[in-house]
């Protein structure tokens, strides 16, 4: 149940990369295992309970036996049997009942070994150089969006041209989070229209969108195991590129730290990382995959300062992305990087984003 829960907890992602035969795999994988451990538990009970059962057979035998010839030779009398008989099967009935009960406690050893770190799923090849496109022209044109009968959204019209950094600002509630869910195909009860590289995405569809668009939040996702899982998915990756895009996020700073750090494991919901790492891992992730439109939705919040700075700066000086992103607390080494400013509340009449 813990497996299967850990990865469900990682669908949004895992489908945005292609990676839902991960969910079956585990939790196939899982159940397999439990089987095997039922199997242990009840050999293991087995074996113990034969075990005292026969010790406790043989115990009794020798002693009458023992007994018997006592009483052949006339050291002790005939009755002595009977009472030895009674003697041991008081004794060692119960010495077997105790041998039961520990068959029980040996039995429980392979469900607490369930806990042990679970071995990597094995991968399959896919051609990430498929999932990369050039950067498009993304068009919002007069899109409206409502939450619950609640307006977020009116009206709004706004060119992304290819290669271009913007950063989007403004108060919470504002819509800067959904507007990059629609752009990034999470969303799809919406008015008006969104083209991407001049087709509608309605006519592309989601899955597509998300092949060409990653979309990060602030609270990243990740499955049990270890940072290479969370990395590979069901794709392939040498070591050595991913150790590479471990030290563009900052995540390692020498090649050396690579392989220890691929090994090492995330923990349940990601515990046995830092919430800066985490993100950063989620930044590797689509990194590795080689997108080029990136939204970020507060995707360096929880880094420390100089670290934000060093991986903002890479992902702005870096033609080839076109990036929006989403900062309450945009740092001063970082903002003039920026082609445009998104302020937002926005309004009816917003058109292309005034440069900075």
């Amino acid at each position: 149940m813990n497996r299967t829960e850990d990865v469900l907890s990682g669908f949004d992602f895992l489908f945005a990369f292609h990676a839902l035969s991960l969910i079956t795999q585990r939790v196939v994988a899982a159940s397999r295992e439990l089987k095997q451990k039922a199997v242990a538990q009840s050999k293991a009970q087995t074996a113990v309970q034969v075990t005292g059962f026969l010790g406790n057979v043989m115990a009794q035998v020798v002693l009458m036996g023992l007994s018997g010839i006592l009483a052949m030779q006339r050291l002790v009398t005939i009755g002595t049997l009977s009472a030895v008989g009674s003697l041991a099967g008081n004794v060692f009935n119960n010495l077997g009942s105790m041998s039961n009960y520990l068959g029980m406690m040996r039995g429980v050893q392979p469900i607490f070994a369930k806990y042990q770190a679970a071995a990597p799923a094995p991968a399959t090849k896919k051609d990430p150089v498929t999932r990369v496109a050039t950067a498009p022209l993304l068009a919002v044109q007069h899109v409206s969006f409502s939450y619950q009968d609640q307006p977020i959204l009116q009206d709004v019209s706004l060119t992304i041209q290819q290669g271009h950094k913007y950063l989007l600002a403004g108060p919470s509630g504002a819509g800067k989070s959904t507007l990059l869910k629609l752009m990034a195909g999470y969303l799809t009860g919406y008015q008006g229209h969104l083209v991407f590289h001049g087709q509608d995405y309605r006519a592309i569809g989601q899955a597509a969108l998300m092949d060409r668009i990653l979309y990060l939040t602030q609270t990243p996702q990740v499955i049990s195991g270890t940072v290479a899982d969370n990395l590979i998915l069901t794709d392939h990756y040498s070591a050595a590129e991913m150790i590479q895009v471990l030290r563009r996020v900052a995540l390692i700073t020498t090649e050396a730290e690579g392989p220890d750090f691929l090994k090492q494991d995330v923990g349940a919901k990601g515990t046995a990382l830092s919430g800066g790492q985490l993100q950063r891992l989620a930044l590797a992730r689509g990194l590795l995959r080689g997108y080029h439109i990136l939204l970020l939705d507060e995707g360096t919040s929880a880094v420390d300062g100089p670290t934000a700075v060093q991986i903002e700066q890479d992902l702005l000086l870096d033609p080839r992305l076109t990036l929006l992103m989403i900062s309450h607390t945009p740092h001063a080494a970082t903002a003039p990087l920026f082609d445009h400013v998104i302020q937002f509340p926005l309004t009816k009449t917003a058109g292309a984003p005034a440069s900075v």
